[in-house]
């Protein structure tokens, strides 16, 4: 790969992986947050969009889309078509009547997806270079410390005088924390078993500080699906599971005194809720909302801005309700070609295993906040292009690639 694409590649990462970090210190000094969100999202899927095409027409190794990639590129091209039935983009030229950003925000979740889609020889440079994400895990999250360093004595990040929510902190915590514990299991050099401590330690500072519930079950399910992948090799295995349990140990006493606890049992009672008249407020009442929008229209859905409720935050539902059947039939297509690329990449070499931990922290987040426009994500792009490099390499009689 020619040194051009590889800066490029570095500097989107590094900036993708960032981006979080960056909207903190926006908020701390007071800067316009929509434009320099909006700035770094174009700019991103704008340089993710150059490399997708010089794969496809300078180096010529992009290889031949199988259904399921097509399955899932039909699916959202529905999705605009439909944001564009709904709120044609000529209201916002001419009388500004929507926001713009509602057209920003759908392109823009593609810029990581086009960023790690990539041809076959940047695909394995991606897959043999986790530090990229590494780097940009940590500058984003020394970013979100400084700019909220106010909270640490607490590790309650309400008590930080930069108005932030959980959101801003979750995501480069979580890239940090992966890339950082892929470092202790599974490489067995003793300068990323150090990387490894000083992510883990940084990650698990800004987990205290977010106190997020979806957060502290996702970390565990990542550290679960490392355990199930060093059944590969024993020694492996031994590593993290002394891993899991020095975690255990040391987190307990954090853990406990968490408020997430209390508003994960305070769920318990949303038959409650629903009689004292607070459904509105309940992530119950959001699912039932998303499953009577679906039965209104079963076949193809119905519209993808409810007045009600921006969001069922359960993914399944909130397919069904934007496209119905036939898009959920689309979507399990599309996933079962990211199953086979698992298997890909898993026969492939130990090495590459830290996307499954992106793949965890995915699938986590989508059972908590489930959003149909955030699919196009990391690890589905990874994923979706080791199906299309399995079906190319199955046609030739390759093996996967080590």
């Amino acid at each position: 790969m020619k040194y051009f694409d590889k800066i490029l590649f570095v500097l989107l990462c590094i900036l993708y992986f960032t981006y979080y970090g960056i909207l903190n210190v926006a908020l701390y000094l007071g800067l316009p947050n929509s434009e320099i969100s909006g700035g770094m999202r174009l700019f991103i899927i704008s340089g993710a969009a150059l490399l997708l095409l010089r794969d496809f027409f300078v180096r010529k190794d992009f290889p031949r889309l199988t259904i399921h990639s097509w399955c899932f590129f039909i699916f959202f091209t529905v999705f605009f078509v439909k944001i564009l039935m709904e709120n044609p983009i000529v209201l916002y030229l001419y009388n500004q009547s929507i926001p713009l950003f509602l057209y920003v925000t759908y392109i823009c979740y593609f810029g990581a997806f086009f960023l790690y889609f990539a041809g076959r020889e940047r695909f394995f440079y991606i897959l043999n270079s986790p530090k990229i994400i590494y780097w940009g895990g940590v500058l984003g999250c020394a970013l979100i410390l400084y700019t909220n360093r106010d909270a640490l004595s607490s590790f309650r990040l309400t008590d930080s005088d930069n108005e932030v929510n959980r959101c801003l902190v979750k995501y480069p915590m979580a890239m940090l924390y992966i890339i950082s514990l892929y470092f202790l299991i599974f490489t067995p050099p003793i300068f990323n078993k150090i990387l490894g401590v000083i992510g883990v330690a940084i990650s698990g500072s800004n987990l205290l500080m977010s106190d997020s519930k979806s957060s502290i079950i996702s970390f565990a399910f990542i550290l679960f699906s490392y355990m199930l992948l060093s059944l590969k090799r024993i020694k492996i295995f031994i590593t993290a599971l002394i891993v899991s349990l020095s975690f255990l140990v040391i987190s307990t006493p954090y853990l406990l005194s968490s408020t997430a606890w209390e508003r994960l049992a305070a769920l318990q009672d949303y038959e409650t809720m629903d009689l004292q008249g607070d459904a509105e407020l309940s992530r119950y009442y959001l699912l039932l909302r998303g499953w009577d929008l679906f039965l209104e229209s079963p076949v193809y859905g119905g519209s993808i801005f409810d007045v009600e409720i921006h969001s069922s935050h359960f993914l399944p539902v909130e397919i069904l309700r934007h496209e119905g059947v036939i898009g959920a039939i689309l979507i399990i297509i599309a996933f079962w070609g990211m199953f086979k690329g698992g298997i890909y990449i898993f026969k492939s070499d130990p090495k590459y295993f830290w996307v499954f931990g992106i793949l965890a922290w995915d699938i986590s987040q989508q059972i908590f906040h489930g959003y149909s426009y955030t699919l196009p994500s990391v690890s589905a792009a990874i994923f979706l292009m080791a199906a299309n490099l399995a079906a190319e390499d199955k046609r030739r009689g390759f093996l996967p690639r080590r």
